[in-house]
């Protein structure tokens, strides 16, 4: 097997998509549960729009001025959860989504909470 190159098409799944009966949603409601798959697209709805969580020129940072964007983005985690009341479920999530090492968030959770 090779992968795919630029301008090259994939080959037709064929009728095996096609005349599939799973219903991705209620596979998705079967697998997560309703609850979960609405607090995750209401706390998407909110992350998304951030302009701290983009990871589009990351790679490029220094290692002091990662470090410096891991803490904004942990303090306006913060904020978010204080602006829209999130609880401890909607953090996960919220950290889920974003996808990285959130060292203000994960300091004040497990360091300084009783």
């Amino acid at each position: 097997m090779r992968p795919v190159s630029v301008g090259e098409r994939c080959r037709d799944p064929g009728p095996r998509t096609t005349k599939s009966w799973i219903s991705v949603g209620q596979l998705a409601d079967d697998l997560f549960g309703h609850a979960y798959l609405e607090r995750q697209k209401r706390v998407l709805n909110i992350v998304q729009d951030e302009y701290v969580f983009p990871k589009t020129n990351q790679a490029s940072l220094s290692r002091p001025d990662r470090y410096a964007l891991g803490l904004a983005r942990g303090k306006r985690m913060r904020q978010l959860m204080d602006i829209h009341k999130w609880s401890e479920d909607d953090l996960l999530i919220a950290e889920y989504l974003i996808d990285d090492v959130q060292p203000f968030i994960s300091i004040s959770r497990y360091l300084l909470e009783p």
